[in-house]
This record gives C-alpha cells, sequence and structure tokens, in this order.
C-alpha cells in the first residue's frame, strides 16, 4: 500500500504538470488523472468514480485569461489515494465519496499553489539576460524540474494528511453515514449539472456553494433521507 501511494504521488505530480506549465496534451484531466492513479493503486473502481465527479465539476471552471478556477487536477492526484485508503475499510462506493468530501479543501489548495508558481516564473522571465534565447532549453528544464518538485512536496504532504485521516476516520463511520457516502460521487455530478444552470463559470464562492448545497441536498433525498 505505501508503495502504490508514493508512486501515485510521483506520477499524479508529473501528470498535474501539464494542466498548465509542461506537455499540454490533457493528461491532468480528472478522468484521466483517475485512471491511471487507479491503475497504480489497484483501485480502479473508487478512483474512477472520484476522477468521474470531477470531471463534471471542473467543466463549469476553465481556466480563461488571468483567471484561476478550483483545481479539480490537484484534487484527483489527492483524492485517488485517499479513496484506495478508505477503499480497504469502508468499500470503494463510501471511499468515494468520503474522499471527494475531505478532499475538498484541496481545490483552494491546488489553486493557490498555481498562483504562487506564476508569481514565481514572472521573476525568472524578469532575471533573463541578452543570451537568455541560448539558454532556454537549459533555464526550461531547471524551472521545470523546481516546480515539479515544489508539486510533488505539496502533493505528498496533502496525501499524507488526508490518508492518515481517512484511515483513522473510516472505521468509525456510522452505516448511515456510509450510505450517504456512497452517493456522494452522484450528488457531486448533480453539483456540476448545477453549475450549468447558476452561471457559464462557478467564479463566485456563492455560486458555487449554491451548487455543492443543491448537490448534497438532491443526493440526500435520492436516498430518502
Amino acid at each position: 500500500m505505501i508503495v502504490s501511494i508514493a508512486a501515485s504521488i510521483i506520477i499524479g505530480s508529473l501528470l498535474w504538470m501539464d494542466r498548465e506549465y509542461a506537455f499540454q496534451v490533457q493528461v491532468s484531466r480528472p478522468l484521466v488523472i483517475s485512471t491511471v492513479l487507479g491503475f497504480v493503486t489497484g483501485n480502479l473502481e473508487a478512483a474512477m468514480l472520484v476522477g468521474m465527479a470531477l470531471e463534471i465539476i471542473g467543466l463549469n471552471t476553465p481556466p480563461v485569461g488571468t483567471y484561476l478556477p478550483y483545481d479539480e487536477s490537484f484534487c484527483t492526484i489527492v483524492a485517488v489515494p485517499v479513496a484506495s485508503v478508505s477503499s480497504g475499510i469502508i468499500g470503494y462506493l463510501p471511499a468515494a465519496g468520503f474522499s471527494l468530501i475531505l478532499c475538498m479543501p484541496t481545490l483552494i489548495i491546488g489553486r493557490e499553489m498555481d498562483a504562487l508558481l506564476l508569481r514565481r516564473n514572472e521573476k525568472h522571465v524578469e532575471n533573463l539576460d541578452n543570451n537568455w534565447l541560448e539558454k532556454i532549453d537549459g533555464i526550461m528544464l531547471k524551472v521545470l524540474t523546481k516546480m515539479y518538485l515544489k508539486v510533488l512536496a505539496v502533493n505528498a504532504a496533502c496525501v499524507t494528511l488526508f490518508c492518515a485521516i481517512a484511515y483513522y476516520m473510516a472505521p468509525v463511520l456510522s452505516e448511515t453515514v456510509l450510505k450517504v457516502l456512497a452517493y456522494m460521487p452522484l450528488a457531486a455530478v448533480i453539483i456540476g449539472i448545477s453549475g450549468l444552470f447558476i452561471g457559464k463559470r462557478m467564479r463566485s464562492r456563492y455560486s458555487w456553494i449554491g451548487a455543492f448545497i443543491l448537490g448534497i441536498a438532491s443526493g440526500l433525498i435520492w436516498i430518502g433521507l
């Protein structure tokens, strides 16, 4: 388990770099990340549920211009290992919902990390000399390596923290809570669809919270609570 989690951190951080800084072949989409990390962690079912939910949520918040949306890609690389840890304790359906709720703060952590990296990149541009064109390959490799190591460190810290929380919390969850958690991926899909009606892009924290409440309420109604 530890080896697979460590591998998912290394690979997940690399896939996240595709979001803006490298490759640019759309491997940073939640469904792609979740599929790859699902095979790495050996829990494809829970990983795909996490990826599906975050993919639909992310469709409403594309990065346009200087706007940085909530980072569903970073949330995915954290939530999939957490779901894998939880699955061995409570089953893959509740584990997927549990990881989605538990790792919700990483939507903001990823966005803030992205903003910090962008600001740091501006300093690199300012420090370029007149011969920068001759050194561009070395500069890019150095910058991308440093960025990857920073993403790796933040990802490792988040995965370690949330996996530890999941490991100790999952066994004490009641049957009713587990039943609700099993429907959270469905609720997340409803959240994403709700965003289409609330606005083209859920930039406002109030519209995002409104969609989240609507999705959770719909999920609870669905299971008859």
